[in-house]
């Protein structure tokens, strides 16, 4: 299910009202990005269990790393959804949350404090995952993330961007031929 603008406005994925059903693991990873710049990290949860929320029987454990997530599989009744910030270099999760409360009706911002990152060489990606279900407020949306950082590039656009060089550097090099 995704919801639009924080407007309140949803959209189900499949026309459905399938919320709190059983699913395949949500698990939606952000381009790699540096931090470089002053400010928190910020964004918009919609529904979610929360933190305890309205679900007194199941205790929300977030994971610490990537590797504990499950990739294969459903959804289950013990499974927790939120957002990490995640090392690129070894897949550990340094900041992760969830909104405070259960509730499907009200977006909830949610801020890290990431200055103890900035400027620190290390790459991060944002990531959401879902494998919560067959409770209630077991569905999750996300929308206006803002990151005080920079995109790091794709290295084939890197590869595509040096190869291009290359052929302008080549060319400069040919010498046209002296016609007598």
């Amino acid at each position: 299910y995704t919801a639009q603008g924080g407007s309140g406005k949803s959209v189900w994925v499949d026309n459905n009202s399938g919320r709190d059903q059983p699913h395949a693991t949500l698990w939606i990873r952000s381009p790699e990005f540096k931090i470089d710049q002053h400010g928190p990290l910020t964004f918009w949860l919609l529904s979610g269990t929360g933190a305890g929320g309205r679900n007194p029987g199941i205790e929300a454990i977030l994971p610490t790393n990537a590797s504990q997530i499950p990739t294969v599989g459903d959804s289950t009744t013990t499974g927790v959804m939120g957002v990490a910030l995640r090392d690129t270099s070894n897949g550990n999760f340094i900041l992760t949350g969830q909104r405070s409360y259960a509730d499907w009706q009200f977006w909830e911002q949610i801020s890290f404090d990431v200055s103890s990152f900035k400027d620190d060489g290390r790459t991060y990606t944002l990531e959401l995952f879902d494998y919560l279900s067959g409770v209630a407020y077991s569905s999750i949306g996300l929308d206006t993330v803002s990151i005080p950082g920079t995109l790091v590039p794709e290295p084939g656009a890197a590869l595509l961007g040096g190869l291009g060089l290359l052929s302008l550097l080549r060319r400069k090099r040919t010498v046209a031929p002296v016609i007598q």
